[in-house]
């Protein structure tokens, strides 16, 4: 705690840090002390100032000059003059009053560059030893994405620290005003006072001004954590309301997608039923026209059979009247009756052709209005299946969006908790000063306690009981206790025997779970109390801790 309560030495390394508020606690120290000690100065040097006596000074200082045969270059030599004045006497003096104002004016140009110097050094210590290596928004840790109060923060650092330098610049171009006349010599210095003065007032103010940013720097730094939990509890928030909302829509894209599966089936079906129909109607129409054909022959076949039908009554009919007595034997009789069954079979078949003609006509104009009607129930479903599939793809789309957005904001959040980690874990502080951290750099931190007891538990073999033992516990825990937790661990295995890795890795996570302090270095303090330095120096070797 020596680190912690002491106060922070101007020009001197800083000590290994403690803590974050420890470090920010320095810095305001430095800071309030540069203040308090300025204001101290004004009091006593510059408000009760008064330069009305510069001819006195100047006469005075000229009388110096020739009695020394030489000009003053520094406040110092005169201050040496004045010493040796005083003490020879004579004319010059005899002026006391004039020598106590010139003798006020040197110790107040020394305190002045006594208190520059210190209050300089305070504030770049506080700056760069402090605020700006430890005071960090860590924004590295949202790699590349946009988080209000992390950027706002990041962004203010930047606005600070340029504050804070462009004061100390304001503040070292007012002492380069001094330094100048003091180049000049003292006499230019005493005869331009009413400036110096000035300056000084000037200089004092710029170095108080940074006192302002330190401030809002600190009060920033100590509510950053709160602000990024509250922006944590917002985009939690969000992510609930969007992953439920993903949820629904997901819900509705798969709906979409079974009814857009059953539409393209019911489609498809139609337009089978659709090519059926005009397959059917063809297979008519061709009838159809095998119908017209036969017709056509057989009312060729039976004109030519009238024909013959009334070639032969004729010929019946235009026998002599003795043949009405008997039959003729030429077979003229029988040949038209033949004719007149062979007539009424043809017209009869004939008949039958057209009845078919006519239902088939009947069928194909049915199959037709049966086309159409099923073409544009076909077509109306096609277009709704079009509007279907755009408003699927909105869907899909949406879902892909809010999808990434959930994405974004897990990410948003995992990087939030990151930074609360790093920036609240105790050896961060440590980490940058032993290790150094550039702005923008990710800090790393590994389980090491967790390597450590992997190493412990492959290495320890049948002593892990003994190590038990010795583990440090807090609160501590007697060894009837540590052999109570021993027995428990043999009973949880009943008549198996386990590997003795195993036994020792449920030992040391039992030692874990019991202590609230537990540390890498306790166990490596731990292994070497039961002679097993090997492993000890194994994890030495291979896990890096941080060393307080």
């Amino acid at each position: 705690m020596a680190s912690e309560s002491s106060s922070p030495r101007v020009g001197q390394p800083p000590r290994a840090p403690i803590s974050l508020e420890g470090e920010r606690r320095k810095a305001m120290k430095l800071v309030y002390r540069m203040e308090r000690e300025c204001e101290q100065f004004r009091e006593r040097w510059l408000l009760l100032d008064n330069d009305d006596n510069t001819d006195d000074w100047l006469e005075f200082v000229n009388l110096a000059k020739s009695r020394h045969g030489g000009a003053f270059g520094h406040y110092r030599d005169f201050e040496k003059a004045l010493n040796r004045i005083k003490q020879e006497g004579g004319f010059l003096g005899s002026r006391v009053s004039v020598i106590s104002q010139l003798q006020k004016v040197c110790e107040r140009a020394k305190a002045f560059d006594e208190l520059f110097e210190l209050s300089f050094h305070r504030i770049e210590d506080a700056l760069n030893h402090y605020m700006a290596k430890y005071c960090l928004s860590f924004f590295a840790e949202l790699d590349d994405m946009d988080v209000d109060c992390v950027r706002e923060y990041d962004n203010s650092i930047t606005e600070w620290q340029l504050e804070i330098r462009a004061c100390l610049q304001e503040a070292e171009g007012a002492m380069e005003t001094i330094h100048e006349f003091l180049d000049l010599g003292f006499t230019e210095y005493i005869s331009s006072y009413s400036q110096v003065i000035r300056a000084m007032h000037a200089s004092l103010d710029a170095l108080i001004a940074t006192c302002d940013p330190f401030r809002s720097w600190i009060s920033a730094d100590e509510g950053y954590l709160k602000r990024i939990r509250i922006e944590l509890a917002c985009l939690e928030g969000q992510k609930n309301r969007n992953a439920e909302v993903l949820r629904k829509h997901s819900f509705k894209v798969h709906e979409d997608k079974a009814k857009g599966l059953r539409t393209s089936f019911n489609n498809k079906k139609l337009n089978q039923e659709v090519q059926g129909t005009v397959s059917n109607r063809k297979f008519c129409r061709k009838r159809e026209f095998s119908f017209v054909d036969k017709i056509e022959i057989a009312e060729n076949i039976l004109e030519e059979r009238r024909l013959e039908l009334e070639e032969a009554q004729s010929r019946l009919h235009a026998r002599p009247l003795h043949s009405l007595v008997r039959e003729p034997s030429d077979g003229t009789k029988e040949r038209t009756a033949r004719l007149q069954q062979e007539v009424g079979r043809l017209e009869g078949r004939l008949r039958g052709m057209k009845r078919g003609k006519r239902d088939l006509k009947e069928t194909r104009y049915n199959l037709q209005k049966q086309y159409h009607n099923l073409k544009g129930t076909y077509e109306t479903n096609l277009k709704k299946a079009a509007r279907e599939s755009e408003r699927s793809r909105e869907h899909v789309e949406n879902v892909r969006w809010r999808a990434d957005h959930v994405r974004t904001l897990d990410r948003k959040i995992h990087a939030l908790k990151r930074i609360i980690y790093v920036k609240s874990h105790p050896a961060t502080v440590k980490k940058i000063f032993f290790e150094g951290y550039l702005p923008g750099e990710k800090i790393d931190y590994r389980d090491t306690l967790r390597e450590a007891i992997d190493v412990a538990a492959a290495g320890v073999g049948r002593d892990w009981d003994k190590m038990y033992q010795q583990l440090p516990f807090n609160p501590p825990r007697n060894p009837y206790m540590r052999n109570q937790d021993l027995e428990l661990l043999d009973m949880d295995f009943k008549s198996v025997h386990p590997p003795s890795e195993q036994m020792a890795l449920r030992s040391l996570d039992k030692w874990k779970s019991l202590s609230k302090v537990t540390s890498v270095n306790a166990l490596v303090r731990t292994l070497k109390s039961i002679k097993k330095v090997d492993v000890a120096k194994q994890i030495e070797k291979k896990v890096l801790t941080v060393v307080n």
